[in-house]
């Protein structure tokens, strides 16, 4: 029914920061019989249930093949094995197993219904009264000793009637005579089944097994069968077993022939050995046991299996037939929620613990964890604005912040996180830039109180990209490269600074111009972010007061970073901006240890130039290292020759931020060229990108 073919599992294990290739199983073939008790005995990492696993389909196997009534396992999907088991295997474990959450009968109705059958109470009893546990059918698990929950475990592996039982230390966690209990209750299903038990336990191998297989190392060593060999006997029936030991049955007649035949036996081992005769019952059974002679007066004994041994039936691979394991809903939902019907009590004061566990982390957690920018986010949503903005700086020192330039790497990085917003680029100088309409007024106080500026720029395409935003047009939306269209709070500003402004259309087509841009813009729109600009309350004092200012300036202050202060643009007109207001940004570098003490100006360069010298192969840069002109270096620090300079590179020139609140970036010199610019890698660029500040640097 059952072989095992060139079984080989290899294990990969860590062993001094090395790994090694340890074979649990080294080639194994085994046929077992169609019924019997056999043993695998073993060290521990021999093998032996990695072996039981392999064969009852709970572990796979790198390779080889398990024939079950002839079909191959090579031919099995998991789903296969999984019927298999379900069919095929009893398991009985060391652990039991068994749920305590329900008694001995439910238990076994459990199992029933895993074969898709009724669980029929009678059924359950019959199953009960093999092992001997009739009378404990409604007990709870924690209410038997181990052998009686051992038994249970066999009823249970019992309840699929199935042709093959394996048994992984079924006696480790028993006493002996708890275990002599359940092994003869094995060796009683070995008569009509195939009985696989794993063990070290050799006594109880020779004593109840019919066959013993030795496993080292992963491979069998030993494989031996229990055989009866017939003694001598007299024609009364007295047995002489291997001239060592006389049987005489109870009750058996002795002859004069007896008396001679015992005598001779006697005299002649009492030649090189001390003769015990033993007369009691009790000693009688112990010798029989241990030298395995049975009622008959023969005797039993283990030698080499060979294939006479193994009586084994032909069968073809439609025999197989599996049965696939299933459970009602029902059930598994009462498995699921019978902890909370057990103990009550102490759920409940589990339930209590836990919620004031949590409870003091959560207040632990959120001390530790408090951060600035979520508060703020916080606080932000609870405002219900539509529109937030989100910036990227980094800190100096005496926590002062510098903006930095978004990438588009981070805004990919944001739809990545935030699947469900919109992240629309706006391009800011970093600082507002005032607006003025020709033929307006641009001198009033009213004009400086409200601020007319625009903070940033912003691209629009189409009305759909408009409604997106939650953004309604009044006009139209920019076609040519110098039209624009404002906010609706920036044509406030206008006409409150202006009497003459009445509606959109003393603007319309009207010239723009802003602080720090080149050119004037058509405006032909106004687009509406809907922001609530009641919660700002003037004062209607005639003059202007410190009191109206600051409740005005607290408005302009707010709606900087929203689209309330937001200049639309097309793409073309954005371009335009862009090159006019971000790409001239200049680093200076401070030399302190030179005799001028004169500054350098490092032009940024956008591509890699001509490398000069670099100390090592890559350009591929780190975030503290530079590259500078050799020039300016070489004035700077007062260095008369190249060489030099390559020296005092070589040998590590370092210099660091003197600016305020950069004065913790240090940069290390790697290399110079000879085209006036410096190199760095993106991360560091991002730094130097800071709206137009300068950074002073001294070699250290």
């Amino acid at each position: 029914m059952l072989s095992v073919r060139n079984l080989v599992k290899t294990y990969q294990t860590t062993k001094s920061k090395k790994k090694n290739r340890f074979k649990a199983l080294d080639n194994v073939s085994i046929e077992f019989p169609e019924h019997g008790l056999v043993f695998i005995l073993g060290k521990s990492g021999s093998g032996k249930s990695t072996l039981l696993n392999s064969i009852g389909g709970l572990d796979s196997f790198d390779s080889g093949e398990i024939i079950i009534k002839g079909k191959s396992s090579k031919n099995f999907s998991q789903q296969d094995f999984d019927s298999y088991r379900n069919t095929f295997i009893g398991f009985i474990f060391q652990e039991y197993n068994i749920l305590e959450n329900f008694s001995v009968a439910k238990n076994l109705a459990l199992a029933i219904e895993l074969q898709g059958l009724k669980a029929d109470k009678q059924r359950v009893l019959d199953l009960l009264e093999q092992v001997d546990l009739k009378d404990y059918a409604k007990r709870k698990p924690n209410q038997l000793s181990g052998g009686q929950k051992q038994r249970v475990a066999i009823a249970r592996a019992l309840i699929k009637n199935p042709e093959i039982i394996m048994a992984d230390e079924p006696t480790g966690a028993l006493d002996s005579a708890t275990g002599k209990q359940v092994m003869e209750t094995l060796q009683n299903l070995s008569k009509t089944k195939l009985v696989i038990v794993v063990s070290h336990d050799r006594d109880f191998a020779e004593t109840y097994g019919d066959r013993i297989i030795e496993l080292k190392d992963g491979k069998v060593i030993s494989d031996q069968t229990k055989k009866e060999i017939t003694a001598a006997k007299t024609a009364s029936g007295i047995s002489v077993v291997n001239g060592e030991y006389i049987h005489i049955g109870k009750g058996q007649n002795i002859t004069v022939e007896d008396l001679q035949v015992i005598g001779r036996t006697i005299l002649e081992n009492s030649k090189n050995s001390d003769t015990i005769i033993t007369l009691g019952d009790v000693p009688n059974q112990k010798v029989k046991k241990l030298v395995n002679i049975t009622n008959s007066g023969d005797q039993e004994t283990f030698q080499d299996t060979t294939s006479e041994d193994i009586k084994k039936e032909e069968y073809r691979s439609g025999d197989l037939r599996l049965i696939k394991s299933k459970l009602k809903f029902s059930d598994s939902f009462k498995i699921g929620a019978s902890a909370l019907k057990y103990k009550v009590g102490k759920l409940f004061f589990t339930i209590l613990l836990a919620v004031f566990a949590f409870t003091c982390f959560g207040i632990i957690d959120a001390f530790a964890s408090w951060n600035r920018a979520d508060s703020v986010n916080q606080a932000v949503s609870l405002t219900k604005q539509n529109n937030i903005s989100i910036q990227k700086r980094i800190r100096g020192e005496s926590s002062y912040y510098y903006k930095l330039a978004i990438s588009e790497n981070d805004v990919q990085a944001l739809e990545s996180k935030f699947e469900n917003y919109d992240f629309v680029p706006v391009y800011s100088r970093g600082a507002s830039s005032y607006m003025s309409i020709d033929g307006l007024d641009s001198n009033s106080n009213e004009y400086t109180l409200y601020g007319c500026c625009a903070f940033g720029f912003m691209s629009v395409e189409d009305t759909n990209q408009l409604s997106n935003l939650g953004l309604t047009l009044q006009g139209s939306l920019p076609q040519n490269a110098n039209e624009i269209c404002i906010s609706k709070h920036l044509y406030e500003c206008f006409k409150k600074a202006n009497e003459t402004i009445h509606g959109f259309d003393d603007i319309k087509n009207k010239f723009a111009s802003f602080s720090g841009f080149s050119g004037d813009y058509k405006i032909v729109g106004i687009i509406d972010d809907g922001t609530d600009l009641s919660k700002y309350k003037e004062n209607n004092s005639e003059s202007f007061n410190s009191s109206n200012y600051m409740q005005i300036q607290a408005m302009v202050n707010d709606l900087n970073y929203s689209y309330a202060r937001m200049v639309y643009v097309n793409n073309e007109t954005l371009q335009k901006c862009i090159n006019n207001g971000f790409s001239n940004i200049d680093l200076y570098m401070y030399c302190e240890n030179t005799s001028n003490n004169r500054g350098i100006n490092i032009s940024f360069y956008d591509g890699v130039p001509s490398m000069a010298y670099i100390k090592r192969n890559s350009l591929e840069l780190q975030d503290n290292e530079i590259i500078l002109s050799a020039s300016s270096l070489k004035n700077a620090l007062g260095l008369s020759s190249t060489s030099e300079l390559k020296q005092l590179i070589d040998s590590g020139l370092t210099i660091k931020a003197t600016s305020s609140g950069m004065s913790d970036m240090v940069l290390t010199v790697v290399g110079y060229n000879d085209d006036g610019a410096y190199v760095v890698n993106n991360y560091t660029k991002d730094m130097f990108s800071l709206a137009n500040n300068s950074i002073y640097f001294y070699t250290m």
